[in-house]
């Protein structure tokens, strides 16, 4: 028997209005289909032994569902890629489409698991509603409607699969107690199809910030990340009641399903492989497999970034569960669209500043055409759904940066968006040259790697005909080029420039010192070229700032102080140089500069003649020169120290759910995350007591934890000075081990004192965790901070920064570059701020209460990446002819 499309439609009509009409079943199909009927896509078939149509049915069905499952994902080569399965029911349609148009929008690497098979027994004949077992018997009526029910689900899912590619049927039936079994074959389907190294389970109730993943990961092969339980008691009854097969009234630790958990490659290769029984959900299943296993997991609790009280619309969460309905899921992610316009230079500024602005106004990117997801992991891909009616634009204000709230609608915002104010923090982290982009550039750099090397970029062509921008004159390289001659004794210049010629002609690259590109490669190449070298000198455009923003070595990077022509109708009023260039990029003008002063951290501003450089802000409101002992800053100053406070805790935000005083209200008191202290489990160590114990006394009586002082200003304090509970010892905590001179307020002359690391410390006195650390030790809490250990660091400091020269120990105020390096030192280490206090009796002062939510942030991640499907519109009318042959094969057998 042959049955062409057309037949197929014919058949499929047929057999549905005969179903519909309740044709009774023959008595004896009913009974052999009446225990449980299965719809097994691929094992359905082969009970209709007698029919032509059944066997080239089931060989069509069998050997196309796999091939375009290959042909959907294809290789995927980054060692800290992540693939995000979403654990859906196979009727959840619309919270499915939901997720395709919020927060998985133009993202490849987020896919839907479904099992290929329902439950044959219907719902309300069930034991309980989560399982797939009989009670008593069930009338034919009511197993026929259920069957007909589960064929028109099939076609759906197929239609569903065909449509979207993120669908995958995998081997199982599907029902709520078998989701232990569908994490199981979620890991099996990311191992057989992905080279991913993390794997983010969550349900299709949840929402995962997938642009902001790369947040999560961390080093470790053994680890799971989520909301983790330790020491939870097994339910008996309810419905998640535990299968009596496990007898423990506790259950091993494990990651809370409703937030979902991200683990490694490894454990998820470990988790297939285990024969583990299925126990009543799939978070505590994979908690008892790993035990059973015995491996050495690393789990990290994260409250900072996991979730599950469904309020998907706080920033600073990545992954939220659950019970999001998809219109609330559509109300927390409108999309925000863009169109690229320009080159490699003004797309890379509109990719990074769109990130950014959709992050703050809790959107979901969209970006049209462009070329950078070509050349760039990390970047995601275009999009092609259609921009929304609703446009916004920047007016004009093309480097200067605006404020763009943009309300609850989808809109499309336009403009070049030049201002890497708009960009989130750490962008450069989450892009990187494509591979073979980063082998090419090595390639080159290689013969020079025992050189410093200053990459220069040229740009003439196009720029020099606009009239609003101005190519910097010889004096201006002559300047930069002897800066880094006077300063690096092995110095080389790489010039890369799409003028080559103009470039040789010029007498001051016609040094031993230099060397210009003239190998024919794309422009990225070049871009890749510049950015690997240590120092960056600019000229004009927006090729050469990304060149040395994406720069991995932290040098210097110096421009041209001219390049806009701020009095053209272009410019004037629409650039302004603070919002275009970062701070720690240094102007340099054309005219002489003695080089035998030391340049200035940063500038945005130049005054020509001997002096090359204005103060910056920092200079001019904690200038070096005010060495006195209690000098503070006044009016306009104490304003620009107060916003240092501002800016940190906004930039390095955590949560806690509980904070609060402790120590009274005086100077000594802090303000502490009480929710993340653990009663009478706690070791708390305290820097610089001075014999005020009020703190350590409130602590010791509310949580019972374990105190430990350190003051070596104030000598060995008697026996009855020290409450009961705490132990104190006269050493200071700095930077190293050593004996040096103390410094402190208390009139020391040069008496030495011990002084060890935080970690030593830790070692000495047996701990490998700390839990909170207070420090109040006047400005010496930048050292200790510089020597803390990602292994041993607390998971909470309380302590007070110090701007001043404190008592006059430190020849002046804190300088920009200090400040930033604390900072920056404690995000690397996984901390945020929670709360922050000004000192109103010193300015120069203030109180910071920081939480350790996350681990160490990574460098770079690459976004798994997914081939298209390229046979797909060759099987599609044989799948839809599958579809249809399928239905009309079952409708008949039951008529």
């Amino acid at each position: 028997m042959r049955i062409n499309r057309y037949g197929a439609e014919f058949w499929f009509s047929m057999a549905l209005g005969l179903a519909m009409y309740n044709i009774m079943w023959p008595t004896a199909f009913f009974q052999n289909t009446m225990g449980a009927f299965q719809s097994n896509l691929t094992e359905l078939l082969p009970r209709i032994d007698d029919d032509d149509v059944g066997s080239a049915f089931q060989s069509n069905l069998t050997e196309l569902l796999p091939r375009i499952d290959d042909d959907d994902v294809g290789s995927v080569g980054s060692e800290l890629s992540v693939i995000v399965l979403v654990l859906s029911a196979r009727n959840d349609v619309e919270r499915r489409q939901a997720i395709r148009e919020t927060w998985a929008l133009e993202h490849d690497n987020v896919v839907f698991i479904v099992g290929d098979q329902a439950c044959g027994v219907p719902p309300q004949f069930r034991t309980t509603p989560w399982s797939c077992i009989t009670k008593g018997s069930v009338p034919i009526e009511e197993q026929k409607k259920h069957n007909i029910s589960i064929a028109l689900e099939d076609s759906a899912l197929i239609a569903e699969a065909d449509e979207h590619h993120d669908l995958k049927l995998v081997q199982m039936i599907d029902f709520y107690r078998a989701l232990p079994r569908k994490l199981k074959e979620a890991y099996r389907w990311a191992l057989d199809h992905t080279d991913a190294h993390w794997m983010l389970k969550i349900d299709d109730d949840a929402v995962a910030r997938v642009d902001q993943l790369h947040e999560l990961i961390t080093d470790g092969d053994m680890v799971v990340r989520g909301f983790i339980r330790r020491n939870n008691k097994v339910p008996r009854s309810g419905k998640w009641a535990e299968d009596p097969t496990f007898i423990s009234s506790i259950y091993p630790t494990f990651a809370n399903g409703a937030q979902g958990h991200l683990v490694t490659r490894s454990v998820a290769q470990a988790v297939v492989q285990h024969n583990g029984y299925e126990y009543q959900g799939e978070d505590v299943s994979l908690g008892i497999w790993l035990h059973e296993m015995s491996l050495p997991v690393k789990w990290v609790h994260d409250t900072k970034h996991f979730a599950s009280h469904g309020d998907c619309h706080q920033q600073q969460l990545i992954v939220i569960g659950h019970d999001i309905t998809p219109k609330k899921m559509r109300e927390c992610f409108h999309v925000l669209h863009h169109t690229m316009i320009g080159r490699l230079g003004n797309q890379l500024f509109q990719w990074a500043s769109t990130v950014g602005i959709a992050e703050r106004n809790d959107m979901t990117l969209c970006i049209h055409g462009g070329d950078i997801h070509s050349f760039f992991d990390g970047v995601g891909s275009e999009c092609t759904s259609h921009p929304p009616v609703r446009k916004v634009g920047e007016s004009g204000k093309y480097a200067t940066s605006v404020d763009f709230s943009l309300g609850s609608q989808d809109i499309e915002l336009e403009g070049y968006l030049q201002s890497y104010h708009y960009f989130p923090p750490n962008i450069h982290k989450r892009i990187q040259f494509k591979q073979h982009i980063i082998d090419e550039a090595q390639a080159f750099l290689k013969l020079y790697a025992s050189r410093t090397t200053v990459g220069i970029h040229i740009r003439r062509g196009d720029l020099l005909t606009y009239g609003y921008m101005q190519f910097p004159p010889d004096g201006y390289f002559i300047n930069v080029l002897q800066h880094f001659r006077s300063q690096y004794p092995d110095v080389l210049f790489v010039v890369c420039s799409d003028s080559t010629k103009w470039c040789t002609q010029q007498i001051f690259f016609q040094a031993d010192d230099v060397v210009i590109v003239t190998e024919k490669h794309a422009p990225v190449v070049d871009m890749a070229i510049l950015a690997r070298c240590d120092h960056h000198i600019l000229s004009t455009g927006t090729f050469g700032w990304w060149s040395a923003f994406l720069g991995r070595k932290g040098g210097e990077t110096l421009y041209y102080d001219n390049e806009f022509i701020m009095d053209h109708p272009i410019n004037k009023g629409n650039v302004i140089l603070g919002d275009y260039y970062p701070e720690g990029w240094v102007a340099f003008s054309v005219e002489p500069v003695h080089f035998n002063n030391p340049l200035p951290t940063s500038t945005n501003s130049v005054q020509k003649g001997e002096v090359l450089l204005k103060p910056t802000k920092w200079e001019t409101h904690l200038p070096p020169t005010r060495t006195d002992p209690d000098w503070h800053p006044t009016g306009e100053g104490a304003a620009f120290v107060d916003s240092l406070y501002t800016k940190v805790s906004e930039r390095y935000k955590a949560s806690c759910a509980n904070i609060e005083r402790i120590g009274g209200k005086g100077d000594g008191s802090k303000l502490i995350c009480s929710s993340d202290i653990s009663t009478n489990h706690c070791v708390v160590y305290s820097l610089g007591s001075r014999l005020d114990f009020k703190f350590e006394q409130e602590i010791l009586s509310e949580f019972g934890c374990e105190i430990h002082i350190f003051d070596c200003t104030i000598g060995t304090p008697r026996t009855n000075q020290v409450p009961d509970g705490m132990t104190f010892y006269p050493w200071c905590v700095g930077g190293a081990d050593e004996q040096k001179a103390i410094s402190s307020d208390l009139g020391h002359q040069g008496e030495t004192g011990q002084y060890y690391t935080l970690g030593t410390i830790m070692k000495r006195l047996g701990h490998t965790m700390v839990d909170l650390l207070k420090m109040d030790i006047e400005r010496h809490e930048f050292a200790v901070v510089q020597a803390l250990e990602f292994e041993s660091a607390p998971m909470q400091i309380v302590f007070e920064t110090h701007l001043h020269n404190a008592y006059g120990m430190w020849g002046g105020p804190v300088q920009e570059r200090e400040w930033m390096v604390l900072w920056e030192r404690l995000y690397e280490m996984g901390y945020g701020v929670f709360t922050h206090e000004p000192n109103p009796q010193c300015i120069s002062c203030c109180e910071f209460s920081i939480l350790r939510q996350q681990e160490p942030p990574v460098k770079t991640l690459t976004q798994v990446e997914f081939t298209s499907w390229a046979q797909v519109d060759q099987t599609r009318d044989l799948r839809n002819t599958i579809a249809l042959l399928y239905i009309t094969i079952l409708l008949t057998m039951l008529y």
